[in-house]
């Protein structure tokens, strides 16, 4: 990304806002300095006076950056399908814990292709499969009670 000179005195002048939302929030500066002094920059670039002041859009950027670094965080540490897959539910909770399914059991093979119970493995919840899938987060419900029934049903035998 390029500054023009202006624009890097202008982050030069707030450089120090880093440090400031750094202490407000109770955050690590070595772990979050590059993160945050990129988004500085980024919006000194696109900065426009008459949108609001320079320190109110660095401000909710930082919350917004923030933000999504710990959601792209919390994901990288999902389940891997490879060892385990849980299904347990807010919805299923009264049922036997799910956590049971490993990847080399055989009822797990006949859906190792099944996209839901893929991205549940992973750790994603019910909306965000069903926004990912573009189908009702009640068609995905459904799908795993389906699924976890099925289960059960061989498991009791």
């Amino acid at each position: 990304m390029k500054l023009t000179v202006e624009q890097s005195k202008m982050v030069e002048d707030n450089h120090d806002l880093i440090y400031w939302f750094c202490h407000k929030r109770n955050l690590i500066v070595d772990d979050w300095y590059d993160i945050l002094a990129i988004t500085l920059c980024e919006v000194v670039q696109k900065f426009d006076p008459e949108r609001g002041a320079l320190s109110t859009l660095v401000y909710k950027s930082f919350n917004n950056e923030v933000g999504q670094t710990r959601i792209k965080a919390s994901r990288q540490k999902r389940i891997n399908l490879n060892k385990l897959v849980e299904l347990d539910d807010s919805n299923l909770a009264d049922e036997v814990n799910f956590v049971e399914l490993i990847c080399n059991n055989d009822f797990l093979s006949r859906y190792k292709d099944n996209e839901i119970l893929i991205l549940k493995a992973k750790g994603y919840t019910q909306c965000e499969i069903s926004e990912k899938l573009g189908v009702s987060q009640s068609y995905v419900s459904r799908s795993l009670a389906e699924i976890k029934k099925e289960y059960m049903n061989e498991t009791d035998r």
